[in-house]
């Protein structure tokens, strides 16, 4: 195979460099290499000389031609096709990810990601089939995973209709997968599109269950149980029927059947919610709490709706008024900006509108109307009317409840300036689907939002805001990759929102460093609109340190946001954070009140709470908090527990890091869990000075879960960067760390990248210890990979800073902000390495300024929530207090004395009370230096 590999790599220079081989099938070898002249790896596929028949060649050439002409999201792009020296080819986009038959060899899939998974692979499909393409080999070693979007991949059996199979089959071959072919494959009949719904059926069957689909003996033991209605399980059955006139008839079908369920479960949650919900309240006491009722801020516009008075005989519908009464109420409710009340409820706190309605019976004709009283709140009167077939009275309903929603938004609420209405839904269904998801989206529960804004959409595709709060939720929950279909259609249709909008929606396509700029140029233009606010303040959180900015700047920009909208209850979320990581107590508390108020506090705020617990309580106090907190099943079901305890370094709370992890390793039946209570403790002991604990946490990673591949060069490079940047007695010999970086770095040890940041941090470590010939050895092989390009530039730069020439390794270096992004960052270490060696050189060249800025970057949580292997923001955490120290230093060189100097030192004397020798000795000497401040009397 290694002179196939040179033979394609000499036919195909100058334009590609051909590297390796990434995998192999029955229809070709696709080795990985990169595309000189754009600078970006790809993946060729090859057709070996010994399976070089004219019926392979064909079948290569056919399954480039329809790749090439299947532009599609969940398709694997083909950019060129050929024969060169003999051999055929084609080349791809390069697909950074595992394929599914890879992940679930760990086990089954979360429901949720299976049904995106399936409306993935079905929207893929439903373009082939429009194309009267048939794929005929959907498995899991032909679907890959990439973020969140599943792609199809091996069109090398794929057949264009009107093609018969023997034009591209050798005699006698099997056509498609066994294991994965449906009835009428196995006997050899023709395949169809209800062909490819049976594979999709077995891969579904197989990723929600971790088994092997078997006709024969079919397993439904152990299936999820479908809810009522259109549940999963009668959906998969269908795709698997022996008759294919049983199955789904096309990929739209089937694909939107799988949307049912998330949208028929969403209204089965908001139901539940609604009849007797109960939501998060005070920890100690019991979590739990009624909703409160109809929404709408205190004080704020209440509209009561009164009984319906109903005229003309309905015999067989008796209580017709009331029964529309009630509808219009419950429709209306769950606005943020207004409660809304029945006839004989009270809770009255601000201006009252009141609506009387009438039902008008004829025959088999109704009419309802109704029409406000009263201009309290309002400039016009609301009136709304609507006629058709007393037999649909509920659709009328929904109706007059639309027209008297679009009349209220559009003249009481307090957002009637900021609210695009021509981005609205235009149906009834779907402005009221709208409405659901933005009351979930103001209470700051995202996972719901996300599946209620999708259903929105399916309801209605004219609702373009529900495509930007997509992304916009999806940025709330971190995902690696937004929901580009979502992205495109808000820019396709930016002209139908107001000026005020426009700038928001395009933000995330500018570059990190200029996004500030905009915010602050929509605040100052648009002083009233809460959403500017708000992005600005999570800007300034979440990446303003990056970029030199003190993480407490985001509290203004999010007090602002508060004042003008106290109802979006994620303002109060980041507010409490904020509190919280900068150690007011007070403040914080303020606003988990705010938060804790609401009838269903947001997703975060059981973290929050227990973060407020550690960062201000004692270990034990929180703990026995947390201990409570973790009995109850609700907490337990959470999506995203398993952030829980390595989200507490961004409040500060590395005790909770290490309590909360301690109590995760307890849970019995759930290794991630486990696992991430062991990686949160690693690093809170790291941070705390507490370099043993760190260690002994990673030996019992090693011992309880031998298949995390990642530890044994992750603990090399703490070590590693422990002597970089901080050295101080009793870590390990620097010497025996780059022995072992050097057997981590050496080809065929291992997964490419890791070999790739073992010799990068292998080359930096030697440098320091004047190891030369290796440093540049080191160097010498990260220059070799050209996937390596920014590890390179670090190294470079370093290297010219070892000469002296500071001013060109910080002119270099200066670009490697590109690649600090977190899904950017080749590695986990390479952003904390980037800033603690900018703010070296920066200290050697005298600009103490720049240097100080630097060294704030840990402040930053800029990539979502970890949930597994050690993440890029965890390690800027770890290695935060380090920083912190050498930034004291600094402040000390540069005179100042007021709250940075204050806050820095406090944070050293708390972080390292207990820490290891020299960390305890520094501690001491930073609650001197604290009380020669007299930072007690410096105003925060």
């Amino acid at each position: 195979m290694s002179s196939l590999l040179d033979r394609l790599h000499k036919a195909l220079e100058p334009d590609y460099v051909v590297e390796r081989e990434l995998a192999r099938g029955g229809m070709g070898v696709v080795f990985l290499g990169r595309d000189v002249e754009l600078d970006r790896p790809v993946a060729i596929k090859v057709l070996p000389p010994e399976l070089a028949t004219v019926t392979a060649a064909q079948r290569l050439r056919r399954e480039a031609h329809l790749l090439a002409n299947l532009s599609h999201s969940h398709i694997v792009p083909v950019h060129k096709a050929g024969e060169a020296d003999g051999l055929f080819y084609y080349v791809m986009d390069y697909v950074d990810g595992e394929t599914l038959e890879e992940r679930l060899s760990t086990g089954p899939l979360p429901r949720k990601q299976v049904l995106k998974l399936g409306r993935d692979v079905l929207d893929a499909l439903e373009a082939m089939h429009e194309r009267n393409i048939v794929h005929r080999d959907i498995k899991p070693g032909n679907l890959f995973l990439v973020g969140d979007r599943t792609l199809v991949a091996d069109f090398g059996i794929a057949k264009p209709g009107g093609e018969s199979d023997d034009t591209v089959t050798d005699e006698g071959s099997t056509i498609g997968t066994p294991g994965y072919m449906a009835p009428e494959q196995m006997e050899g009949q023709e395949a169809s599109p209800v062909t490819d719904m049976y594979a999709v059926g077995m891969v579904l069957f197989e990723a929600l269950t971790g088994r092997r689909w078997s006709r024969m003996k079919p397993d439904w033991s152990g299936f999820p149980r479908g809810l009522i209605g259109p549940g999963i399980g009668r959906v998969i059955r269908r795709a698997l029927a022996v008759d294919p006139e049983d199955r789904w008839p096309d990929a739209r079908i089937f694909r939107h059947r799988l949307w049912r369920i998330r949208l028929y479960e969403y209204w089965l949650r908001a139901v539940g919610l609604t009849v007797g919900g109960m939501a998060f309240g005070a920890l100690v006491m019991a979590l739990l709490r009624p909703p409160g009722a109809g929404g709408g801020a205190p004080g704020g516009l209440t509209v009561r709706v009164a009984a319906f008075q109903q005229s003309g005989g309905a015999e067989d519908r008796p209580r017709l008024a009331d029964s529309v009464t009630a509808s219009l109420k419950r429709n209306l409710s769950g606005s943020p900006d207004f409660r809304v009340l029945g006839p004989d409820e009270s809770g009255a706190t601000g201006p009252t509108v009141l609506l009387r309605g009438a039902a008008i019976v004829a025959g088999k004709h109704l009419t309802l109307e109704v029409r406000s009283e009263g201009l309290l709140g309002l400039r016009r009167p609301v009136h709304a009317r609507v006629e058709g077939e007393l037999a649909h009275w509920e659709a009328l309903t929904d109706t007059l409840a639309y027209e008297t929603l679009s009349d209220l938004w559009g003249e009481s609420s307090p957002l009637r300036r900021w609210l695009p209405r021509a981005a609205l839904p235009g149906t009834t269904r779907g402005f009221t689907a709208w409405l659901a998801a933005e009351q979930l989206f103001n209470e700051a529960r995202w996972e719901e939002a996300d599946d209620a804004y999708r259903a929105a959409v399916e309801i209605d595709s004219t609702c373009w805001l529900c495509s930007w709060r997509i992304t916009e939720v999806e940025r709330q929950l971190s995902k690696p990759l937004p929901a580009q279909v979502h992205v495109r259609r808000a820019f396709e249709q930016i002209g139908r929102f107001p000026e005020h909008y426009r700038p928001l929606i395009v933000l995330r396509t500018l570059p990190v460093s200029a996004r500030l700029d905009t915010l602050n140029a929509a605040t100052a233009n648009w002083r009233d609109f809460y959403y500017p606010w708000f992005l600005k303040g999570d800007e300034l959180f979440h990446r303003g340190p990056l970029f030199g900015r003190l993480r407490r700047e985001s509290a203004a920009a999010f007090l602002e946001a508060a004042r003008l909208r106290p109802e979006f209850a994620s303002t109060w979320e980041h507010l409490a954070w904020v509190r919280i990581a900068e150690g007011d107590a007070e403040g914080a508390q303020r606003a988990l009140d705010s938060l804790t108020s609401r009838p269903h506090p947001g997703d975060y705020t059981a973290f929050i709470q227990l973060a407020f617990q550690y960062r201000f309580e004692s270990p034990e106090v929180a703990s026995g908090v947390a201990k409570t907190v973790l009995q109850d099943a609700r907490v337990m079901a959470m999506r995203n527990l398993v952030s829980g305890p390595r989200l507490m370094p961004t409040f500060e709370a590395f005790d909770g890091a290490i309590g909360l992890g301690g109590l995760f390793t307890e849970i019995p039946g759930r290794p991630d869990l486990a696992l991430s209570g062991l990686l949160a403790q690693l690093f809170g002991h790291f941070a705390m000075g507490e370099v043993r604990f760190a260690r002994d946490r990673a030996r019992e990673i090693g011992r309880e879960f031998p298949e995390a591949d990642w530890l044994p060069l992750f603990a090399a490079q703490l070590d590693a960067g422990l002597y970089l940047f901080d050295s101080p007695q009793g870590n390990a010999d620097p010497r025996e760390v780059l022995n072992a970086l050097r057997r981590y770095a050496a080809r065929g040890t291992g997964p490419a990248a890791q070999q790739r940041r073992a010799a990068w941090i292998a080359a930096l470590l030697a440098s320091r210890v004047g190891d030369e010939p290796a440093a540049r050895a080191f160097r010498d092989r990260v220059a070799s990979d050209s996937v390596a390009r920014p590890l390179t530039i670090v190294l470079q730069a370093d290297s010219l800073a070892g000469q002296g020439e500071f001013d060109r390794a910080l002119a270099l270096a200066d670009s490697l902000r590109q690649w600090e992004a977190a899904e950017s960052a080749p590695g986990p270490f390479f952003r904390t390495v980037s800033h603690l060696l900018r703010a070296r050189w920066y200290e050697d060249t005298g600009n103490l300024e720049a240097a100080r800025r630097e060294l704030r970057w840990h402040e930053s949580w800029d990539g979502g929530a970890p949930t597994d292997a050690p993440a890029v923001q965890e390690v800027d955490w770890a290695f935060g207090t380090i920083a912190r120290w050498r930034r004291a230093r600094l402040l000390d060189r540069i005179g100042e004395t007021g709250v940075e100097a204050c806050a820095t030192y406090g944070a050293v004397a708390r972080l390292w009370a207990r820490g290891d020798g020299v960390y305890a000795v520094r501690a001491d000497a930073a609650r001197r230096r604290f009380a020669a401040l007299d930072c007690a009397s410096v105003e925060p």
